[in-house]
Order: structure tokens, then C-alpha cells, then sequence
């Protein structure tokens, strides 16, 4: 069984990518840890796994330019890496998935809520009473078909099912 170490900014993100791989039935052992995005801990977990994949999710939160959040966090996991010398030993497993928000996003897709332009939980929590806590329990309710022209989706699909 491969093992996919996911480090995320989210404090119930661990327990929502775990549901989330477990209703793809892949036949992966999540291993997961919540970073704050801008750590260098970030780096030095990454070093430190022997996991076959690893993916590091980002808030891009509203960014208009994810391509720069992407940069900054690859550059933020480089910077903890490169005294070891292994960064393009560990680059070959890393994908970096950046929300256009934050993972919110996939649920106001999967429930067909319009939240373009603004902060998915904060529409969540206005229209559904959600609450942070209750994010692990959305990966249930995640509708995989429309959530494939999600671009942070579909990375993150690609990413734990690439070899």
C-alpha cells in the first residue's frame, strides 16, 4: 500500500483529506499534519517522511495570482529542505495544491452554491450554519463528477493517483 503524507493549514483539514481518499477507495495510507501555510515546519516534515507522494494544500484566499501563492509555498518548503541537499529528491513526489479560497470551495461546488468572489465558509456558514469543525464531515457530501472542472480538485486527484 502506497503512503500519501498530506500537510495542510487546515486544523480539521487532516481528518476531511482522509475521508475524502477513503470515498475515492484508493488504496492509500494517508499520513496527514496541520502546518500554518507561510512554516517552515512545512519543510522539515516533508524532509523528514518516507511517504511515497506528498501534498501540501494552500489557501490561495482570493488571490489573483495562485501562480505566486504556488511559488511562495515551494519556495517556503525549498528554503527548509535545501541545507539537507534532498529538496530534488523530494520535488519529485511533491505536488502543491492551492485553492483558489480554501477547501471550502469543493463543498459550495459540490452543493451548487454560487461563491465566486467571495470566501467560501463565510457563504457556507450564512446559507448552511456551517461551522469550521464540521468540515470533515462534508467529505460525504462531496460531489466528485462536478468537482473535476475544480482546478484544485483535479490536482489533487492527479496528484494521490500519479505512481
Amino acid at each position: 500500500m502506497r503512503t500519501v503524507l498530506i500537510i495542510t493549514e487546515d486544523s480539521y483539514g487532516c481528518d476531511f483529506f482522509k475521508n475524502v481518499i477513503k470515498r475515492l477507495d484508493l488504496d492509500l495510507r494517508p499520513d496527514c499534519h496541520q502546518v500554518p501555510a507561510k512554516s517552515a515546519k512545512r519543510g522539515r516534515i516533508a524532509n523528514a517522511s518516507n511517504a511515497d507522494k506528498i501534498i501540501v494544500t494552500v489557501d490561495g484566499d482570493g488571490s489573483k495570482n495562485i501562480n505566486s501563492v504556488h511559488e511562495e509555498q515551494m519556495n517556503i518548503i525549498k528554503k527548509a529542505i535545501k541545507a539537507n541537499g534532498m529538496f530534488d529528491k523530494i520535488k519529485m513526489k511533491l505536488s502543491i495544491i492551492v485553492f483558489e479560497w480554501e477547501v471550502e470551495e469543493w463543498i459550495t461546488v459540490s452543493y451548487g452554491i454560487n461563491a465566486s468572489g467571495v470566501k467560501p465558509s463565510d457563504v457556507l456558514r450564512t446559507r448552511r450554519g456551517y461551522e469550521k469543525r464540521d468540515l470533515p464531515f462534508f467529505a460525504e457530501k462531496l460531489n466528485f463528477k462536478s468537482l473535476r472542472s475544480v482546478k484544485s480538485f483535479s490536482d489533487f486527484e492527479k496528484a494521490i493517483t500519479d505512481p
